[in-house]
């Protein structure tokens, strides 16, 4: 039951779905195994933030972060949790376009090799929701605000979502009208052309979903009917390999929720989270757990997070919001309880969460004390 809950939940925020019951035919495309990832080694410069969640407009540089609000840029140094609009001008109010800190309509907000990249959603007329009444652009943004320009269209219509920015590339996916999810990419060139690197096309609503760069490709789901129970939506997991030009299956029956550590999957499925071995292609309970969680990884431990169980499950009113803080090898260090909604996740340094009208902040130098203290900010805005 909680399986189909979630994926329910899942797809239904995402628009999704696919069609018939083979995973293979749900792909227009020939699939190959996966060996293995190469080429892994981590670089903040050019490699995707996978440790924070795909729909927080936050990411990491050095010594600080950069956060999105209320169509205004923020920065914080990452000693003191204390956002600031990115503006060079001392005498601006910061409540008119004009401000550097200004970004219209924007949304997957990136780093790469010291420039922001985003998707603008621009309005063309005044058209149905069905007739491309958006055209999706990706822009580059200098980090100070002063340099803002059009790199290339992305797409139309329906949202453009889980883009992701990883060596050299946005990664990201569209749809060809209600037939096709695709996942495409594009160099982050103003000459360079849109390429399709996958298709799912079966099913009502087919879709694409949680695009992550690990190694020289990227790893994205698509979601199928069982064969026992068409109403039940399976998960498959890929990767797109750039050195071969090739998708290749990870695996079968997995989860949306999902984190890659040292080259293995980790998910969530009834009874805990599972561990995939792509070298002996074994699945294995890895963290027990009664609760349906989210999965997310920092580069030192892992983060499952209840926030669905709690808020989605009939019953769950009376269970308390928890992030459990898990090692590589499976066991606990800590359990954080999280007074809020929409956890962000976060790198190494600090633990990002969305609360009613703000954001809060823990910094992880305390985990395994057993005692957090959040910082609290209102939501930035100067409107």
């Amino acid at each position: 039951m909680k399986k189909i809950l979630i994926l329910v939940l899942v797809c239904t925020v995402l628009l999704s779905g696919c069609g018939k019951s083979s995973a293979t035919k749900c792909i227009d495309k020939e699939i190959k195994p996966l060996e293995g990832f190469k080429n892994t080694e981590y670089n903040l410069e050019t490699d995707s933030q996978n440790y924070f969640s795909q729909y927080a407009d936050i990411f990491a540089v050095e010594n600080g972060y950069y956060m999105l609000s209320t169509d205004l840029l923020f920065y914080t140094d990452k000693d003191k949790i204390d956002f600031q609009p990115v503006c060079s001008n001392p005498a601006c109010n910061h409540a008119n376009p004009e401000c550097d800190a200004y970004i219209e309509f924007a949304s997957s907000i990136k780093y790469y090799e010291g420039d922001i990249y985003y998707v603008a959603s621009v309005l063309k007329g005044f058209m149905s929701y069905e007739d491309t009444d958006h055209v999706y652009e990706l822009h580059r943004r200098s980090l100070d605000g002063s340099v803002d320009e059009k790199i290339c269209d992305l797409g139309y219509g329906r949202l453009v979502l889980d883009m992701t920015i990883h060596r050299g590339y946005a990664y990201f996916r569209t749809f060809d009208g209600s037939e096709s999810a695709i996942l495409n990419r594009v160099k982050l060139d103003k000459t360079a052309e849109k390429e399709e690197l996958f298709r799912n096309n079966k099913g009502e609503l087919p879709e694409i979903y949680g695009v992550k760069g690990y190694g020289d490709g990227v790893l994205f789901c698509a979601d199928y009917p069982s064969e026992d129970n068409p109403e039940v939506l399976k998960v498959n997991i890929y990767y797109y390999d750039s050195n071969e030009d090739a998708v290749k299956l990870v695996k079968e029956d997995a989860d949306s929720q999902y984190a890659v550590a040292d080259g293995e999957l980790y998910y969530y499925k009834t009874g805990g989270v599972y561990r995939y071995d792509m070298s002996s292609k074994q699945e294995s309970l890895f963290y027990p757990s009664d609760e349906m969680v989210s999965v997310s990884y920092d580069g030192k431990y892992f983060y499952f997070n209840n926030q669905y169980e709690h808020y989605f499950l009939e019953g769950s009113e009376e269970i308390e919001d928890t992030i459990y803080v898990v090692d590589k090898e499976g066991n606990k260090i800590d359990a954080i309880e999280v007074p809020g909604y929409g956890c962000y996740d976060g790198d190494s340094d600090w633990l990002f969460q969305e609360k009613g009208d703000g954001y809060q902040f823990l910094d992880k130098k305390q985990i395994g004390t057993g005692k957090f203290e959040w910082i609290y900010l209102d939501r930035p805005s100067v409107w």
